[in-house]
C-alpha cells in the first residue's frame, strides 16, 4: 500500500496532472462542458454518452464513471433499484447494453469508493504505461483498507494537490481554470513540495479590476482628468452625476453580472502564440457569437497609473468622456481573468471597447464578425491598447506549407 500511495504524491504523478490540463488546452480537443441537466435521468444518459466518446482518454473515462455513480445515488433516491422504465429508456438513448451499464456503474462505485471525499485524488491515480508498473487494479486491492488508505492520504501535500485536482475536474463542467506553473518551463524534479504547490495554484482571477488606494500614495491627477470629478480616485468608477450605464437608463443596475455571458470561452495552447480563447457555442459547431450584438466578455486586472508598466501585461484604459483620456492601465500579469489572455490578430474576430456599465468603465470585448463554436477569439492591440506585443497572427505570418 505504501508504495502506492507514494506513486500518488511523486514528481511523475504531478507531471501527469499537468499533461491533463495540457491535453484539454489542445485547440482540437473537445471544447464542450459536460452539459449537464436538472433532470436525473438526462444527466445519467449524458455521463455514459460522454464514456462512450471518451475514447483513449482514461482520466476522462474514469472521471465520467465516477460521476455517474453520483447521479444514480440521486435517482435511486434510497430505493434498491431505478425504475424499470427509466431504465429502459436510458439504455435505448445510449446504445448500451445492460451489462455494459453494470459495469461501468460498478467501476464508478469503486472509484468514488477510493477517492472518498478527495474527489480530485482520481487525477493523480496512475494512467496506463506509468513509470511505477502499477496496474490500475492494484488500487483496487485496497478496498478492504480503504479507512486506512484515506486515513494515510490525510497530510496537507495530498490535501493541496486533490484541490488542484478537484478544481480541473469541476473545470470540464464549467469555467476554465488557469494554474500558476502554466506558461512557464517548470522542472518539477528540482522543486520543494511547497514550490509545487505554490505553481499548482490557480491565477488569481478576479471578476473586476483591483484597486488598492495605498499602492500608490502619490498618483498623479490624469492628465484630461474632467473637470469636477474628484481625485484621488479609483479611475474607472463613474461619478453619479454622469450616466451609470450604456446598457440600460436605470439608476442603479447588475447589467456588469446579467449582460454578458454565463458560458466563457475555453483556454486553448495555439502553435506560435501560446495560450488563447476558444468560443464554445451552447451546441457544439453552432454560432456562438454575433456580430455586433454580442458581447463576450471583459477583461479585468490590476488598476495601476500610466506609465507604470511598458509590456504585453499593461493594457492603456481610457474613459469614454470627452477627449476619452487615457486614465490608468490594467495590468494583468499577476492578476485578471481569463480574457487577458486574448491574441491578438490584424484581421481580429472582436475588439475591446471602452463602456460604461454599472456605473464603472470596463474594457469590454464585442464581436465583429460572428463568431463560431470552436474559432479561436482574437483582438488587435494594434491601436494603442498594449505595447510590445509581437505578432503571431497568421495574416502577418503566413503558413507555408512543408
Amino acid at each position: 500500500m505504501y508504495f502506492r500511495l507514494a506513486a500518488i504524491r511523486s514528481r511523475p504523478m504531478i507531471e501527469q496532472f499537468c499533461s491533463l490540463v495540457r491535453a484539454r488546452r489542445r485547440p482540437d480537443t473537445d471544447n464542450s462542458r459536460f452539459n449537464l441537466s436538472d433532470d436525473p435521468i438526462v444527466r445519467m444518459t449524458k455521463r455514459l454518452q460522454e464514456i462512450r466518446r471518451s475514447g483513449d482518454d482514461q482520466f476522462f473515462y474514469r472521471l465520467s464513471q465516477l460521476r455517474l455513480a453520483e447521479d444514480i445515488e440521486r435517482i435511486k433516491q434510497g430505493r434498491i433499484k431505478i425504475d424499470p422504465g427509466d431504465m429502459d429508456k436510458v439504455l435505448r438513448d445510449t446504445g448500451l447494453s445492460r451489462s455494459q451499464y453494470d459495469y461501468h456503474s460498478k467501476e464508478g462505485r469503486k472509484w468514488k469508493k477510493l477517492c472518498g471525499f478527495n474527489e480530485g485524488l482520481l487525477c493523480f491515480f496512475p494512467l496506463a504505461g506509468n513509470s511505477f508498473g502499477i496496474t490500475l487494479k492494484s488500487y483496487t486491492y485496497v478496498k478492504d483498507d480503504v479507512e486506512v488508505f484515506h486515513e494515510l492520504l490525510k497530510d496537507d501535500f495530498i490535501r493541496s494537490i486533490c484541490k488542484a485536482g478537484k478544481a480541473f475536474g469541476d473545470s470540464l463542467a464549467g469555467t476554465d481554470i488557469e494554474y500558476l506553473w502554466e506558461g512557464k518551463h517548470v522542472l518539477w524534479d528540482t522543486l520543494t513540495e511547497e514550490d509545487i504547490l505554490l505553481l499548482l495554484r490557480p491565477f488569481p482571477s478576479v471578476s473586476e479590476n483591483v484597486y488598492r488606494r495605498d499602492d500608490f500614495p502619490h498618483w498623479p491627477r490624469p492628465t484630461g482628468w474632467p473637470d469636477g470629478w474628484p481625485w484621488p480616485a479609483n479611475p474607472t468608477l463613474i461619478p453619479v452625476t454622469e450616466r451609470h450605464c450604456e446598457l440600460c437608463e436605470e439608476e442603479s443596475c447588475d447589467c456588469v453580472y446579467v449582460k454578458f455571458p454565463r458560458r466563457t470561452p475555453r483556454i486553448k495552447e495555439y502553435p506560435d502564440k501560446g495560450r488563447g480563447l476558444q468560443a464554445v457555442a451552447s451546441s457544439p459547431g453552432q454560432k456562438a457569437y454575433n456580430r455586433g450584438d454580442d458581447l463576450i466578455g471583459y477583461l479585468t486586472g490590476k488598476i495601476v497609473p500610466v506609465g507604470t508598466y511598458d509590456g504585453k501585461w499593461a493594457i492603456r484604459f481610457t474613459i469614454p468622456i470627452g477627449d476619452e483620456p487615457e486614465v490608468c492601465q490594467i495590468y494583468c500579469a499577476d492578476v485578471g481573468n481569463c480574457f487577458r489572455l486574448l491574441n491578438h490578430c490584424c484581421k481580429p474576430l472582436a475588439c475591446l471597447k471602452q463602456m460604461i456599465v454599472s456605473g464603472r468603465c470596463i474594457t469590454a470585448v464585442e464581436a465583429v464578425t460572428d463568431i463560431y463554436d470552436g474559432t479561436e477569439i482574437t483582438v488587435s492591440y494594434s491601436q494603442g491598447w498594449a505595447r510590445n506585443r509581437k505578432c503571431f497572427c497568421e495574416a502577418c505570418i503566413p503558413r507555408t506549407a512543408n
